[in-house]
C-alpha cells in the first residue's frame, strides 16, 4: 500500500513560516500560564510532523537552510526555557523515529537501497541475495521469493523518494546539535 503521512494542518508549507514557529513557541512560554498551556498542548509533536509531511519537507528542502535554522531555533528554545528541554528532546527523538519509519516504508515499496547481487550457478541472470526479504530491507538471514535484476526498477534510484525526508531531518539535527549538551542528551536517549 501507499505510505501514510500525517496531516499537518495549521502550518503553511513555506520555509520562512516554518522557521518562525519555534520563536512563537518561545514567546508563548514567556509567562507561567503560557508555559503550562504550551506543555499541555502537544504542540511540539504536532509541529515535528512536518518532517514526514511531503509538502513541508519539500518547503524545507527548497529553502536550503530552513531545516538547520529550525534546528538551531529549537536548540535556542531549549536553552532559553530549560523546563522544555526534556519535552523538546523527546519530540525530536520521536520525529527521528517517524522519519526512519516513513523512509523505510518508502524504500520497501520502491525496492531501493543496497543489495547484494549473486549469479546462481547455471544461469546468466543475477538475483538479489536473500530474495524478497532483502529487497524489503529485512536482511538476508532467510531466503525468500527470488528477485532478479529485471524485476528491480532502476529508475527508482533516480527518484529516491526517501532522500528529502532524510536530508531535512539531518539538516535539522545539524542545527539542533550546536549545543554539545543537547547532542549528548540525544545520544544517551
Amino acid at each position: 500500500g501507499e505510505v501514510r503521512h500525517p496531516t499537518v494542518s495549521g502550518i503553511l508549507p513555506v520555509g520562512e513560516t516554518i522557521c518562525d514557529i519555534p520563536t512563537a513557541f518561545g514567546a508563548i512560554c514567556l509567562n507561567e500560564n503560557g508555559m503550562k498551556l504550551f506543555q499541555l498542548s502537544n504542540a511540539l509533536d504536532k509541529f515535528f510532523d512536518i518532517f514526514v509531511s511531503p509538502a513541508h519537507v519539500r518547503a524545507l528542502e527548497d529553502e536550503g537552510l530552513a531545516a538547520a535554522t529550525v534546528g538551531n531555533a529549537f536548540d535556542e528554545l531549549s536553552r532559553h526555557h530549560p523546563q522544555l528541554k526534556e519535552q523538546i528532546l523527546a519530540a525530536v527523538i520521536k520525529m527521528v523515529k517517524k522519519v526512519r519509519s516513513v523512509t523505510q516504508a518508502i524504500a520497501e515499496q520502491s525496492a531501493v537501497g543496497g543489495k547484494l547481487w549473486k549469479l546462481p550457478a547455471g544461469t546468466e541472470e543475477a538475483e538479489v541475495a536473500g530474495g524478497q526479504r532483502a529487497v524489503a530491507g529485512q536482511g538476508v538471514a532467510e531466503a525468500s521469493a527470488r528477485v532478479t535484476a529485471t524485476e528491480i526498477d532502476e529508475g527508482a534510484y533516480e527518484r529516491a523518494k526517501a532522500t528529502p525526508y532524510i536530508s531535512a531531518c539531518a539538516k535539522f539535527l545539524e542545527g539542533f546539535f550546536h549545543n554539545a549538551a543537547m547532542c549528548q542528551s540525544f545520544c544517551i536517549n
